[in-house]
């Protein structure tokens, strides 16, 4: 029998009805995780396709010891293992994957069922215009982009031009430091490259950089700074999603518009992955008064990909827009960078041989992260190309 990881721990977050998300059930009086997954995972015929247990539910290194929750998949298709469950399809095909959360004596908590759509990753034809818009995950290494291009590189079918104003080669994007949905939806002090000067508009930004063509498919990927800086040190309110949800929906309404925008356009909205599960990531890039919200931020977090997923996936808000769970890969144990140097001990007093590998990052993955994060991307796009 393969052994399930006892996941990580839930903290105090009150488990959302099943229409908050996918098609998911709970009948136990014990909360589940809550777990916040699309109704479809793309993957292509050749590329990986990985479930983390570590995106699942809430977590904290310090605390996955007394973690209640335990996970197991059930699929005719790829293998189960003690971090998740894995997938390299050899042939285009729809499955579907049901997770389920375990308690200590095996009962299931919560079930969700989401569905795996193979595609060929030769799907598509010429070459089409690619717009992505994010924070520090696009820009502060570019190894996401730079990942994503060469995957449509290295194989045949339809091949994407990156716009951008940032970025290096043809690895371009529009990926800001610190940004936040708001920022790109207003002038934010005259710094949005698509600000016309009164409104978000996507062809004024295509000529005025001299792009040619239409933006064809989009990519936004936002979040993490809408909960870590805006937020901050509180629960994210109803209305405070919601109006984050309306700044994500001037940008959309713009891209869509046969005014400022491109009708023909298919836009991703991508799920940022909350941050490392070790939280010495946090005080080692934050002071101690920055870091003590991060169980905040973490729920906070799992609360925007509930709110995105329910108002974006399944058609809800455009039949052109579609949300991937670019996440959940991303193993919070393994895939953000780590440091062993002879200070990274239990304590000033410990031995030299209980010196241990922590994590220095808690908000930017490791290059592994963005790989896993380019796999469901290039999945997702390559499903949108399908036919054209």
């Amino acid at each position: 029998m393969r052994r399930l990881v006892l996941a990580l721990l839930v903290l105090l977050l009150a488990s959302p009805a099943a229409s908050d998300y996918g098609s998911s059930s709970s009948s136990a009086s014990v909360r589940g995780p809550g777990m916040a997954i699309p109704a479809k995972i793309y993957c292509a015929v050749g590329r990986e396709c990985y479930v983390s247990n570590t995106q699942l539910c809430l977590s904290s290194g310090s605390l996955r010891n007394t973690a209640p929750f335990g996970f197991t998949f059930e699929s005719n298709y790829g293998s189960f293992h003690y971090k998740g469950w894995r997938y390299t399809p050899s042939t285009e095909a729809d499955t579907p994957l049901i997770i389920r959360a375990l308690d200590g004596n095996l009962n299931s908590l919560e079930s969700v069922t989401t569905t795996v759509d193979v595609v060929s990753k030769t799907a598509g034809s010429g070459t089409k215009n690619l717009l992505i818009i994010g924070d520090s995950l696009i820009n502060s290494t570019g190894v996401l982009v730079s990942t994503l291009y060469n995957q449509f590189t290295t194989d045949a079918g339809g091949q994407l031009t990156f716009l951008g104003t940032s970025g290096t080669g043809n690895y371009q994007h529009e990926g800001y430091d610190g940004w936040t949905h708001e920022d790109f939806a207003t002038s934010n002090g005259g710094s949005n490259p698509f600000w016309d000067g009164t409104e978000v508009n996507f062809q004024w930004y295509m000529s005025e950089e001299g792009f040619v063509g239409d933006i064809d498919y989009c990519v936004i990927q936002l979040g993490i700074n809408d909960m870590w800086s805006d937020i901050g040190n509180a629960d994210v309110t109803d209305a405070q999603l919601s109006a984050i949800g309306a700044n994500l929906n001037v940008i959309l309404d713009a891209m869509l518009d046969a005014d400022v925008g491109y009708p023909g356009c298919q836009i991703i909205i991508s799920l940022e992955p909350i941050g490392a599960g070790d939280l010495t990531a946090i005080y080692t890039m934050y002071t101690a008064s920055q870091g003590k919200h991060w169980w905040r931020y973490e729920r906070n977090m799992m609360k925007w990909w509930r709110y995105v997923i329910l108002n974006y996936d399944l058609d809800a808000f455009d039949a052109r827009v579609s949300v991937c769970a670019a996440n959940l890969g991303v193993d919070r144990d393994i895939m953000y960078g780590f440091d062993d140097t002879p200070d990274k001990r239990i304590s000033s007093r410990s031995l030299a041989y209980d010196q241990q590998w922590w994590h220095t990052d808690y908000l930017h993955p490791y290059s592994f992260g963005y790989h896993a994060m380019s796999d469901n991307l290039y999945g997702h796009l390559r499903h949108l190309m399908v036919g054209n």
